[in-house]
C-alpha cells in the first residue's frame, strides 16, 4: 500500500501547486516613485464625477482625488521671472497622486505642481510617468541648487518612464506647451520659499 500512498500524496502536490495564485509585478502608480514605493492604490481612469454639495464649495471638488486641491498649501513659484501658483506636494501621499484625474478646466495657465523630496534623488531614480492623468504636462526636473535640469513632455494616461538626465530634489509640472511658449529650458532658475521642504 505505500507505493498507492505516495502516488496519491504526488497527486495532491500536483494538484495545490496547479491552484497556486500567480505572483504577479506589483503595480506601481503615478507619479513613479523616485525615493518611495507608494503603498496606496488610486482608481484606474474613470469619468470624473461631482458630488453637488461638495461642488457647491468647491469647484474643482474632485472625486477620484484623494487630496483636493483646495486643500493643498500653496507658494508663490519663479521658473526665470514668470511667476505661478503653485501646489505644494511635499509627503509621499501627496507626491503620488500628483495631477492625477485632473483635466484641463481644472488647472489655469498660471498654476504649477511642486514636488518635494527629502534629500536629492539618484539619477536613476528620478523619474515620473503619466498613470491616471489625462491632462498633458511639461514636467521640469529641478536640481537641489533649483534649476531646471531637463523638461521631459507628460501625454495623457502614458505609462512610460520619462526620465531625469541627472539627479535632482524637486520637480515643477505644468500644462503642456507652457514651458516653451515662457521660454523655459534647462538652467533656468526655480525659486520659492525656503521653508517650503518635505514632511518625509
Amino acid at each position: 500500500m505505500q507505493p498507492m500512498r505516495t502516488v496519491t500524496m504526488l497527486a495532491l502536490a500536483a494538484i495545490v501547486a496547479s491552484c497556486s495564485p500567480t505572483i504577479e509585478k506589483p503595480v506601481v502608480h503615478e507619479p513613479k516613485p523616485p525615493v518611495e514605493q507608494p503603498t496606496t492604490t488610486v482608481a484606474d481612469p474613470a469619468p470624473a464625477d461631482t458630488d453637488p454639495q461638495q461642488a457647491a464649495k468647491d469647484p474643482r471638488y474632485n472625486m477620484l482625488r484623494v487630496y483636493q486641491l483646495s486643500e493643498l498649501k500653496v507658494v508663490d513659484l519663479f521658473l526665470g521671472s514668470h511667476k505661478f501658483k503653485a501646489w505644494v506636494m511635499d509627503t509621499p501621499g501627496k507626491r503620488e497622486e500628483g495631477m492625477m484625474h485632473l483635466e484641463t478646466k481644472d488647472v489655469r495657465d498660471d498654476e504649477a505642481m511642486l514636488f518635494v523630496f527629502p534629500e536629492p534623488v539618484p539619477k536613476e531614480k528620478f523619474q515620473f510617468w503619466m498613470h491616471n492623468t489625462p491632462l498633458p504636462l511639461d514636467i521640469l526636473y529641478v536640481s537641489s541648487d533649483r534649476k531646471v535640469i531637463n523638461i521631459a513632455h507628460g501625454k495623457p494616461y502614458d505609462e512610460t518612464s520619462l526620465p531625469a538626465d541627472a539627479a535632482g530634489q524637486f520637480v515643477v509640472e505644468l500644462k503642456a506647451g507652457t514651458a516653451k511658449k515662457l521660454g523655459i529650458k534647462p538652467g533656468t532658475a526655480v525659486k520659492f520659499p525656503k521653508e517650503v521642504v518635505a514632511d518625509s
